[in-house]
């Protein structure tokens, strides 16, 4: 009996021996571990970030894999399962920079260090996993590549989908929501061929000097008699009809050199249109990119401007491109971010060429609250590589009468979204309220050109007169169509609008619709009314069907010799009556006070018009003598035309009876007026 308690003491001690030989392996500095805390009971320890499971009497070895530990002597299988702590390779280090530049077709090499967040140390054996998007959408299938001994990944692909933009997204396969991005550009932009039936401009700024005898393009970037034909746009050019502002590349042959003249090099910062009579074109770089490390200038006059991101990287537009108002201050210390430009004196607003059929431009960014419906205005629109765009410096910009300086800092961007990767924008309706509502209208040529980004309502903030909310209508070229809004109602030489936003309501609000086209087409006019708050009520005016209700149709065809005028207008129902009856109708044209004249001499003749039209206003004695002859041009809905009461000869005229005639628009309105003095 004795001997069998000594036995089985023995056995208790030898067991508190391993138990203890165990513990001191376990807490040793070689083998650390966060002391495990009984949990439940059973063979279950848990501890912070750890669950530690055990199993008496499995015999292991101390492997220190990243999966979980065997430990001896025997007694103890503990195995690591990671909760809370970094998971080892959840970290990639691009050693071969976020941005490259190469020629379509070739590989591109991603050199991608692999770490642990958690102790910095690289990773062997990791499995990053490589995504290739073309232009803004997924091509190929996924590829992947292994860390080597050292935690280092090196990965070729090749990017074959053509002449444009590639973002490779690389994902550490132990972390996948950890995605790292690499962009690369081709050395070429495409120009697509065009048809006599949709002639396709591109719109290209290159990024350092374009390539010699690249299809067209000549030494030193100079086009001769080729396939492409190559445009800019001057703002200080004397304009003609048959090519505006725009300058031709020097040896441009007729009929396409441009007679306001040429220009003879391209330059990096600036935007040009190009469009190839034979087969689908490219445009090359002869030179590497410009130099990324200070800033670069170019000169910007009143007017409309084609710029260009001069770098092989994005750039963001609002904070990475500064204004300069003076020209001499070379080292920039006066230049202004174009976010934090005041926007009711200089357009701070960029316009960039959609790369879809049927061209057309966008615009950004947003002012205040109204992008919550309109996502074409970018919160920060990016300037991409190799596309160009249109900026407008006001004609009163204060500093830019002579010329302002446009800077471009090199701070190198990835791009935000999938339409700025395409550098092309989408449009959401949202639901309109009485204080922020908009009228989308959209204009579609029988040869697929498209014009839809502009936009009519009102938002919170807006004054009468240009504001930050109102956009500018960038220059058309070729066979194009376009829609855009006269920045002052009944001027014809007041300058078109991409939008006009106005302040809330309270009666009418009507603006002059210009359909333009670059041929004798007809031309449909597209609008989405949705938004426009029940108590209004909203009509086209002046275009081939009479008055349309704009909640009632969708559309219309107007018939185009060169452009065409239309009134849109929106007013509670009691205001419309002057747009919905005839022009001139008897029960809205008057003159008062009848007689007259009031106590400044004058009378006023109220007349209304369903579009902007001239009118004309003669007076005549009751014997048909003429006495005086007035002309203005009436703006849609009532207007207002003063008379003096003297004769042409500018003496008052005397007590009597006359009779006055009103014209617009081949109708006339007859009626008589009394003087009495």
């Amino acid at each position: 009996m004795m001997n069998r308690k000594r036995a089985l003491s023995l056995a208790a001690l030898i067991i508190i021996i391993c138990v203890a030989l165990a513990y001191a392996f376990l807490t040793s500095t070689n083998n650390q571990i966060t002391e495990p805390v009984l949990d439940g009971g059973g063979d279950t320890l848990a501890s912070a970030g750890h669950i530690f499971q055990t199993s008496v009497g499995q015999v292991g070895v101390d492997t220190a894999s990243s999966a979980g530990y065997a430990f001896r002597p025997g007694l103890f299988y503990m195995r690591l399962g990671i909760t809370a702590s970094a998971t080892r390779g959840d970290s990639l280090i691009v050693v071969s920079g976020n941005h490259q530049v190469i020629a379509n077709g070739e590989t591109a090499t991603f050199v991608i260090d692999v770490k642990d967040s958690g102790t910095c140390g690289p990773i062997s054996n990791a499995r990053v996993d490589f995504m290739v998007e073309y232009e803004g959408t997924a091509v190929g299938t996924t590829e992947t590549a292994a860390s080597d001994a050292a935690g280092r990944v090196s990965k070729s692909i090749v990017l074959a989908s053509g002449d444009g933009f590639y973002l490779v997204t690389a994902t550490p396969a132990a972390a996948p929501n950890q995605k790292t991005q690499l962009a690369v550009y081709t050395n070429q932009r495409k120009i697509l061929v065009s048809t006599d039936t949709n002639k396709k401009w591109t719109m290209f700024a290159p990024f350092a000097k374009p390539v010699a005898g690249v299809n067209g393009i000549g030494v030193n970037g100079v086009a001769g008699v080729g396939s492409l034909i190559i445009y800019r746009w001057d703002p200080k050019a004397t304009p003609d009809a048959a090519f505006q502002q725009y300058l031709s590349v020097s040896g441009q042959a007729s009929p396409n050199n441009s007679t306001v003249g040429t220009f003879s090099d391209f330059i990096a910062g600036r935007a040009y249109f190009a469009l190839s009579k034979g087969a689908d074109a490219t445009v090359g770089l002869s030179a590497g990119s410009t130099a990324s490390d200070s800033p670069y200038q170019i000169l910007v006059h009143p007017g409309w401007n084609m710029i260009g991101n001069p770098f092989q990287h994005y750039i963001d537009w609002t904070v990475d491109v500064r204004l300069d108002t003076d020209a001499s201050d070379t080292m920039l210390s006066k230049s202004v971010q174009m976010s934090n430009l005041d926007a009711n004196s200089y357009h701070t607003k960029i316009y960039w060429r959609k790369e879809s059929a049927g061209g057309g431009y966008v615009f950004g960014p947003a002012t205040g609250s109204i992008s919550t419906a309109l996502t074409t205005f970018d919160t920060t629109v990016q300037m991409k590589p190799w596309s160009g765009f249109w900026m407008k410096i006001p004609d009163a910009a204060p500093g830019c009468a002579t010329g302002c300086t446009l800077a471009f800092y090199p701070n190198k961007r990835l791009p935000q979204t999938t339409n700025v990767k395409m550098q092309a924008p989408t449009y959401r309706e949202g639901t309109g309220t009485v204080d922020q509502w908009i009228i989308p209208l959209k204009a579609t040529g029988p040869n697929g050109a498209v014009d839809d980004y502009n936009y009519v309502g009102v938002a919170p903030g807006a004054r009468e007169g240009r504001d930050g909310y109102d956009a500018y209508k960038a220059p058309a070229i070729g066979d194009f169509v376009q829609v855009g809004i006269r920045e002052l109602a009944g001027n014809p030489q007041s300058p078109l609008l991409a939008a006009s936003l106005i302040p809330q309501i309270s009666t009418t609000a009507a603006w002059d619709v210009v359909v333009s086209a670059g041929a004798s087409w007809p031309v449909t006019l597209a609008w989405d009314a949705g938004a426009i708050p029940n108590d209004y009520g909203a009509y086209l005016i002046g275009g081939p069907e009479g008055v349309v209700d704009l909640r009632k149709k969708s559309s219309t065809v107007v018939q185009l010799n060169s452009e065409a005028t239309l009134t849109l207008v929106v007013r509670t129902p009691e205001y419309l009556s002057a747009f919905l009856s005839a022009p001139l109708s008897k029960e809205n044209t008057f003159v008062y006070p009848n007689p007259g004249p009031d106590a400044s001499g004058n009378m006023t003749f109220k007349y209304n018009l369903q579009s902007a039209s001239g009118v004309k206003l003669k007076i005549f004695d009751v014997g048909g003598k003429p006495v005086k002859e007035l002309a203005q041009s009436g703006s849609a809905g009532s207007n207002g035309l003063t008379w003096d009461t003297t004769n042409k000869n500018g003496q008052k005229l005397g007590t009597g009876v006359y009779i006055y005639i009103l014209e617009s628009g081949g109708v006339k309105l007859v009626d008589k007026l009394a003087i009495t003095r």
